[in-house]
């Protein structure tokens, strides 16, 4: 599970960490600020297969979701998006990235939802696997976005969840966005292709994350000495 992302550096930080080598940047610098505290329905920065970073919503409800009355989905996970009448579509053409700084999850401690910050212990951004049924930048379907792929995950964190977002290597964030990867190579990325848990930390933070209209750099400070 993935609600909440931590995007705030400049965008040319993930084209360092993607080790983009043609970056074109299709949004206006002057229309964004750092986001400490982005929700589904903000609009992250999002890595496209040509290179491009656009913004573009998180959330994704087709038209045929709308009319059955369907929620509004976030996040794939990797076991079942392939074969999904949701995403099938998307994991085979529309393979996105969003590079981030960090996410957060909640876990129940004394009867009280608990945030947590989790980020890479060198600070270095993360790269989310993702979705997108977006193909052109300039013309939107209403409910077309991005989704955020997530894993099985294998403990070691604090996540309250079975699944936790798919984070990428360099190498294997390229790869997740050529259009010639085939499904046992995208596999293959979902199993190997991840950063391991080792190079990852958390800490608790305030409960003020929990609501989205609160965007600051002091939300994903520590509260205490907590790991």
């Amino acid at each position: 599970m993935c609600g909440r992302i931590a995007q705030y550096r400049d965008a040319h930080d993930y084209v360092s960490a993607m080790e983009l080598a043609s970056p074109v940047f299709m949004f206006d610098p002057a229309d964004r600020r750092p986001g400490f505290n982005l929700a589904p329905g903000a609009h992250p920065l999002v890595v496209f297969p040509d290179q491009t970073i656009r913004t573009i919503r998180w959330g994704y409800r087709p038209l045929w979701a709308t009319q059955q009355h369907l929620p509004q989905a976030i996040n794939a996970r990797s076991d079942s998006a392939p074969s999904s009448g949701y995403f099938r579509q998307m994991w085979r053409n529309g393979r996105v990235v969003v590079p981030a700084d960090g996410w957060y999850e909640w876990r129940t401690e004394s009867s009280v939802a608990q945030p947590y910050y989790i980020y890479r212990r060198s600070r270095e951004p993360v790269l989310l696997a993702a979705l997108s049924s977006v193909n052109d930048a300039l013309e939107h379907q209403p409910g077309e976005g991005c989704v955020i792929v997530t894993a099985a995950r294998s403990g070691g964190l604090v996540d309250a969840h079975a699944h936790r977002p798919l984070l990428l290597k360099p190498s294997a964030a390229l790869r997740w966005l050529d259009p010639t990867a085939r499904d046992a190579e995208l596999t293959e990325l979902t199993m190997h292709g991840a950063i391991p848990e080792d190079e990852l930390s958390f800490h608790r933070v305030s409960q003020e994350v929990n609501r989205a209209v609160h965007d600051d750099a002091a939300l994903i400070e520590t509260i205490d000495s907590a790991h």
